[in-house]
């Protein structure tokens, strides 16, 4: 943990005097500043939530000793202002497709400054935005919108026809669009399952490897399938979305798709979010039947290639905050180092989003 606090106890008044750190202020520049009774420097942030942690923050204090519960439960924050989170996907609409309403998560529009708003609220700094596939959005271009307008808060994993004759074109040059760092490639419903298998979709992994492109890849039940696609092409970077996790239904289960995941793990291209975690979960928050499944994700991955993630619009069971807090405060296997991966950086760095 990057964040800590110093407190010493004056047992003749019984007041304690307490100093929280800026986060990554390093033991040495502490002691420094606890000697000299100075502030502790605070450096200028775009964070959006470090305004609220740097209003809590006392530059020196003597506090009595009931306070400490408060300051206590304000090390959260602090930590929170230590570790970048980011959420690997969610996603922003301003109009359902007419025939698509029960794909939608909700009827009415879901927008970047509506989305800014809860991230705020949560302590999320960052999210990839995956446009749905129940819009009538003009394909990329609100989440690119979004991304432009906001660059330190949006990147976008983009979708587009395997089967247009300009596709291959537009992948080339993929990444010269700002905001746009990869593609999502889904291939969950009856209709889209066979494009994995049947041809239709093999110009597109040497093609997204050539240019670079990583790519998320929702194809539950065709997890082999993908195994072969990172073996044969080694230089593409793929994201299993969901843990490998199925279409929600009655009696859907992670447990046989987190078996196909991790045989996944020994190869260095693959990497897989844990998001949408909550909706497949029968206990409420936090969720601790899901707990296992998370770990072993993270034990055969390596926290360098788990990301976390929200896919917030389908959340039913728990907030925004409560699904963050599920990693950053409940998941026994996390500790702060590995957590600072799995939280954002490690996300960051496979797809190329400069922090």
């Amino acid at each position: 943990m990057r964040g800590s606090s110093a407190a010493e106890t004056s047992v003749k008044d019984t007041t304690i005097l307490v100093l929280p750190l800026v986060a990554g202020l390093a033991p040495a520049e502490a002691g420094a500043i606890a000697g000299a009774g100075a502030t502790p420097p605070q450096a200028a942030s775009t964070r959006p939530h470090d305004k609220l942690v740097q209003s809590a923050l006392p530059t020196k204090h003597l506090l009595d000793e009931t306070a400490v519960f408060e300051l206590l439960h304000d090390a959260r924050l602090f930590y929170a202002a230590a570790v970048l989170i980011a959420d690997a996907q969610a996603h922003i609409w301003q109009r359902v497709r007419p025939g698509a309403e029960a794909q939608a998560h909700r009827a009415k529009p879901f927008g970047a400054d509506e989305l800014l708003g809860l991230m705020d609220q949560a302590g999320v700094d960052r999210a990839v935005l995956v446009p749905t596939s129940w819009s009538d959005d003009n394909g990329n271009e609100l989440a690119l919108k979004a991304a432009q307008a906001h660059p330190r808060r949006f990147a976008v994993f983009g979708v587009l026809s395997l089967t247009a004759p300009d596709t291959p074109e537009r992948l080339g040059s993929w990444k010269s669009t700002p905001g746009l760092l990869g593609v999502r490639a889904s291939f969950h419903t009856e209709a889209l399952a066979p494009l994995l298998t049947n041809g239709t979709a093999e110009w597109f992994w040497p093609a997204a490897e050539r240019a670079g492109v990583p790519v998320m890849i929702y194809a539950p039940h065709q997890l082999r399938e993908v195994g072969r696609i990172a073996e044969r092409h080694a230089g593409l970077r793929l994201i299993v979305d969901h843990l490998g996790g199925p279409r929600l239904g009655p009696g859907v289960s992670l447990q046989d798709h987190i078996d196909e995941l991790v045989r996944l793990a020994s190869l260095p291209n693959v990497a897989t979010k844990a998001s949408a975690i909550p909706m497949y979960s029968r206990e409420p928050f936090p969720f601790q039947d899901m707990h296992p499944h998370v770990c072993r994700a993270i034990e055969a991955f390596g926290p360098e290639r788990v990301f976390w993630g929200s896919d917030l619009t389908r959340m039913r069971t728990c907030s925004y905050r409560q699904a963050v807090e599920v990693f950053t405060e409940h998941l026994s296997c996390l500790g702060p180092p590995d957590r600072e991966l799995v939280m954002g950086k490690a996300l960051c760095d496979w797809i190329g989003w400069p922090l």
